[in-house]
């Protein structure tokens, strides 16, 4: 009998996400995934076991006196330390050692890191933004760069929109690279679109779920934020045949099994990915609307990676 693992903390409202409250899904939704999961009889299911408490020894994670090591597969959501080298992610890449993990941890530091994620899509010829990569001591190097056009600089693991600056010039940049402890800066080219043309598309084991717009409550200027971390107020939006074929593109070349996206269309229809989101948004409400049932989707994705 194969042996399934899970972490998937839930909540019961929109109420903001942190370590202490990870819980991304809402708790009817992870109820249902867990139903769906445990239809397989040929499945044994552990829930709760949360890997952020667990330890390695010799190669292997144990919780308790429970082996993570042992499972079969690990499927989780819910908010860790993003940094680089955390323990969360050093425990995560243990068990992927041995265990089928989903996400998988490597996938997931591409899918975090901002500079990562779109030098990834770059090399597989998905069309971003131009981005820089710079220090504190080598700015002057890029300031023609910088005076020519318009950048954004987002933190390279951030979330929710939350430390995301327009760049007015170069000496307002030089201000706050000065300013701040961070050891490198991502900085991304500014691209003039309307937020109509803004879409966010989500994926489950290789299918598109569905596509969503933001609530102009969730819009700041130029763009998504939610510096309470909460998530939702999301509409439905169906995105292009394109949109849909990045997105599942994205999926392949990052590693990802289940995520969402977020592409902008400027001025002349072009399409630009400018955000890889590994803690995708899937509500129960926009799911229902969609037609589709999130739950089986996931079991199903899961049942392909034990086959």
């Amino acid at each position: 009998m194969k042996k399934i693992g899970l972490w998937i903390p839930s909540r019961k409202n929109y109420t903001p996400i942190s370590l202490e409250k990870p819980g991304y899904f809402m708790e009817s939704f992870t109820k249902e995934i867990i139903r769906e999961i445990e239809k397989g009889k040929k499945f044994k299911v552990f829930n709760h076991v949360d890997f952020r408490n667990a330890w390695c020894e010799n190669g292997k994670v144990f919780l308790n006196d429970f082996c993570l090591s042992d499972l079969d597969l690990f499927l989780w959501m819910g908010e860790i330390n993003r940094e680089t080298g955390s323990y969360h992610l050093e425990v995560l890449d243990t068990l992927a050692d041995s265990t089928i993990v989903v996400n998988n941890p490597r996938a997931v530091k591409i899918g975090l890191d901002k500079y990562l994620s779109q030098k990834t899509l770059l090399k597989n010829g998905i069309t971003v933004p131009d981005f820089l990569l710079v220090k504190s001591n080598n700015l002057e190097s890029v300031e023609k760069k910088i005076r020519e056009k318009k950048f954004i600089l987002k933190p390279r693991l951030g979330s929710f929109g939350t430390g995301i600056v327009e760049i007015k010039d170069f000496d307002q940049l030089v201000d706050i690279v000065d300013y701040s402890d961070n050891s490198t800066h991502f900085l991304e080219e500014f691209i003039d679109f309307d937020f109509k043309d803004w879409i966010g598309v989500n994926v489950i084991g290789g299918e598109i779920a569905y596509g969503y717009g933001k609530h102009k409550s969730k819009i700041n200027g130029f763009k998504v934020f939610d510096r309470k971390r909460i998530g939702g107020k999301m509409h439905l939006k169906k995105p292009s045949k394109e949109q849909e074929k990045i997105a599942l593109k994205i999926g392949k070349v990052t590693g990802l099994d289940f995520f969402g996206i977020d592409i902008i269309a400027d001025k002349n229809g072009k399409n630009y990915v400018i955000d890889v989101n590994t803690f995708p948004g899937l509500y129960p409400e926009l799911m229902k609307e969609a037609k589709i049932n999130g739950a089986k989707m996931i079991a199903k994705m899961i049942y392909k990676k034990l086959k």
